[in-house]
């Protein structure tokens, strides 16, 4: 997505990048640069969280217009590569069922 759409732009070159929740409509979002340093965002227009429980590790997501996805929680792969688990519901999005 274009930075004029996402509102989100980072400037050098990323080696790794997490996300949590701070609260049910704020997200945290720290960066890593390549021989570089850390930075941290606070992104909170417009967004809804949908943490993930414990005890689950995937969602059935329902979207309006009558198809359905898949989501899989990923724990990540490296150094700081694993964000929180959690949906950034849209308004795409009907219905998210864990299980």
């Amino acid at each position: 997505i274009p930075k004029n759409q996402s509102g989100f732009d980072f400037d050098g070159f990323g080696k790794a990048m997490v996300m949590w929740p701070q609260n049910n409509s704020s997200l945290i979002v720290t960066v890593t640069r390549n021989s570089g340093s850390v930075a941290s965002y606070e992104l909170s227009k417009n967004i809804a969280i949908v943490p993930c429980p414990a005890d689950k590790s995937s969602a059935t997501i329902q979207l309006n217009n009558g198809t359905t996805r898949k989501w899989e929680y990923a724990q990540g792969g490296g150094y700081l590569s694993q964000s929180a688990p959690f949906i950034l519901k849209t308004a795409a999005m009907k219905e998210v069922t864990f299980e």
